[in-house]
């Protein structure tokens, strides 16, 4: 049994409390703790007295107590998987980490043999540059940050300023808590400026100086010694400044790979929406993007509308138009569209995954978790819906040449890697 995989989709559909003795030894371990760069679990702050999960609040303040952000898992063949701490799925019987004779211990209630079959679990250390800070005072972590193990996400900015937010989607509430006041730029800014474009040239010499900065202090960790998967990632911009963002995204494309050209396992892989003018997709690709990442989340129009209003009044069209696009300019599985899995039937995503994938686009899917400042109210998925969904994406990328996005130590949310290696 590759209990490492099954472990981790169980903690995916479930959620997981750690009890004070394991908070205890997160400090001494050097266990990377949450931060806030765009999520928060729902719960984010575990009681410290009673060991229970009844303590909602959000304490950025006191890291003694703050949530492990992500766990390792490692199986009896060695096979080890990243899994993001997710907050506790209400009515399941969430997975337990505990600290007992020197070593962290892993429970899984509702399916008992799991847990004790993972012959190893280890927190996520904290990157040295997570305590490093640019020339300017800026914390390094507002501008780069590791999500999982090996990815490195670099933050131009950390809000939203798209018409209508997704459901599942807490980036504005945590934004508002945890770092208005320390990013490199902001959606709301180039939203208010009278002209967006004169506005970003006049910052972007000092932008893409900080940012090429942060990231120096961020590359030679040990975390990135085996490979690192790259990603550029922000909020929206306005509905009527895609075009713009575009524009940013090679602008800071062309700064990364005049120096770090060849450092990344995928190349530069941006995650933005698509530009009103999909012609832009070549700047960016001669810019040095060398993935196209257009995230629908839901794939059938009803989902879609629903689920991210925002996107549905810029059009369900412009992002499958940009989809489609990306694979002319990038190629075949360059084109990115990833998707939260729960938003609708599986059996519906499945579809819609394999006629992207028949087309050239690589979908992936992420288990919808409870974050903090999300509105919605829907179930994640069962662990049985989750396991049989990607068995059949892994059966996907088989028949139409895709494979998984980065690796299983980075994709904390999704269980595309292990299944592609044949862990279900």
């Amino acid at each position: 049994m590759n209990a490492e995989s099954l472990a981790k989709a169980y903690i995916l559909t479930h959620g997981v409390h750690f009890t004070p003795e394991a908070l205890q030894h997160a400090i001494t371990a050097n266990a990377k703790r949450q931060n806030a760069v765009y999520n928060l679990p729902a719960l984010a702050l575990e009681s410290s007295g009673s060991g229970s999960s009844s303590d909602r609040s959000i304490n950025l303040i006191a890291p003694k107590f703050s949530r492990p952000q992500e766990l390792f898992l490692t199986g009896g063949d060695g096979y080890t998987v990243c899994v993001s701490a997710v907050a506790p799925v209400p009515e399941r019987q969430c997975a337990i980490v505990d600290f007992t004779s020197n070593q962290l211990t892993l429970e899984t209630p509702g399916m008992p043999k799991i847990g004790v079959c993972v012959n190893e679990v280890r927190y996520v250390p904290q990157p040295s540059y997570y305590d490093k800070v640019t020339s300017s005072g800026r914390p390094v972590t507002r501008i780069v940050s590791a999500c999982g193990y090996d990815e490195m996400n670099i933050w131009p900015w950390h809000d939203c300023a798209i018409s209508k937010t997704c459901s599942f989607c807490g980036i504005n509430a945590v934004h508002k808590q945890a770092g208005k006041n320390n990013d490199l730029l902001r959606a709301v800014t180039l939203r208010q400026a009278q002209n967006p474009s004169d506005y970003w040239n006049s910052q972007k010499e000092s932008i893409l100086s900080e940012l090429s900065e942060a990231i120096d202090l961020a590359i030679d960790d040990d975390c990135y010694k085996e490979e690192i998967h790259l990603i550029l990632i922000t909020g929206n911009l306005a509905d009527d400044q895609l075009d713009l963002q575009a524009l940013i995204y090679s602008d800071i494309a062309r700064a990364i790979n005049a120096k770090h050209s060849g450092k990344f396992a995928e190349g530069l892989v941006a995650v933005t929406a698509p530009p009103s003018d999909s012609n832009k997709l070549f700047e960016m690709r001669d810019a040095g993007v060398s993935i196209g990442v257009f995230n629908l989340e839901a794939y059938t129009p009803t989902a879609f509308a629903l689920h991210c209003p925002g996107k549905h009044r810029l059009g369900r069209d412009l992002y499958l138009n940009a989809l489609n696009k990306g694979v002319e300019v990038f190629g075949w599985g360059k084109s990115w569209s990833n998707f939260v899995l729960g938003l609708e039937p599986a059996s519906d995503l499945l579809q819609g995954a394999e006629n992207l994938a028949a087309h050239g686009i690589t979908p992936g899917a992420n288990v919808l978790h409870c974050d903090h400042g999300a509105p919605i109210k829907v179930t994640p998925p069962t662990y049985e819906t989750v396991i049989s969904f990607y068995r059949e994406l892994a059966i996907l990328y088989n028949k139409y040449n895709h494979k998984p996005y980065y690796c299983q130590k980075a994709l904390r949310t999704s269980l595309a890697n292990e299944a592609y290696s044949g862990r279900f």
